[in-house]
């Protein structure tokens, strides 16, 4: 596990995956898991994808409307 991740926050965001799950028996491992890999997204460095969406070749210039 991510030791920089605090374990109240993945507990509380595995509740919530839960509930919203409809509270459902024996899939506290899953919703875990959910939480954690959420969690840890959102905490690591990821490329930015709306920039490489809107990216352009260098030099390219965006058309007017006419």
């Amino acid at each position: 596990m991510n030791r920089d991740l605090d374990e109240g926050l993945i507990r509380e965001r595995a509740h919530a995956l839960w509930e919203a799950d409809g509270r459902p028996e024996g899939c506290q491992e899953e919703h875990w898991y959910k939480a954690l890999m959420e969690l840890a997204g959102s905490s690591v460095a990821k490329p930015n994808a709306t920039r490489a969406r809107r990216s352009k070749p260098a030099g390219a210039r965006s058309k007017k409307a006419a």
